[in-house]
């Protein structure tokens, strides 16, 4: 199996999961004298399962992430950690961006009025530099998922 099948597979498991405890949560109880349409004992042994299943599965993507080289200096795991520093600097980058872009409206002169200091044509070169480097790392990850197997 690929890496990009396991990933994919994690993700099904997950909406799985999330399904299983809504069904078994609207089977817990019932009224007296009724019978639940699905037995809840049943569904939990499935949730259980499924959970040691998806701790195997998560456990063999972080080991396949951690040998995987996407070149010398970096691998799959660094890439990932790379990906989501890149996007937490730009999220920061663009809540500075908007709030100080905001215009200040003054209906008089006795108003004070507002100066933006900080210099939001740098602001957004360094956000589209990041975008590009999270696109990029993206892509490169997304390659290497396709090419690599996964790792028992």
């Amino acid at each position: 199996m690929k890496l990009a099948e396991a990933l994919l597979l994690r993700s099904e498991h997950r909406a799985k999961v999330d399904q299983l405890e809504s069904r078994i949560c609207n089977n817990a109880k019932v009224q007296e004298d009724m019978k639940p349409d699905e037995d809840p004992n049943q569904l939990l042994k499935e949730l259980l399962t499924l959970h040691d299943n998806m701790a195997t599965l998560i456990q063999q993507i972080n080991v396949t992430n951690q040998t995987t080289m996407i070149n010398d200096d970096l691998s799959v795991t660094d890439a990932i950690v790379l990906r989501e520093s890149c996007r937490r600097k730009m999220e920061a980058l663009h809540r500075v961006y908007d709030s100080a872009s905001q215009r200040d409206f003054r209906l008089t002169r006795t108003e004070i009025k507002m100066n933006v200091v900080i210099n939001l044509s740098d602001i957004q070169k360094k956000i589209d530099e990041l975008s590009k480097e999270i696109r990029i790392l993206d892509t490169t990850i997304q390659e290497k998922n396709w090419l690599t197997d996964l790792i028992d």
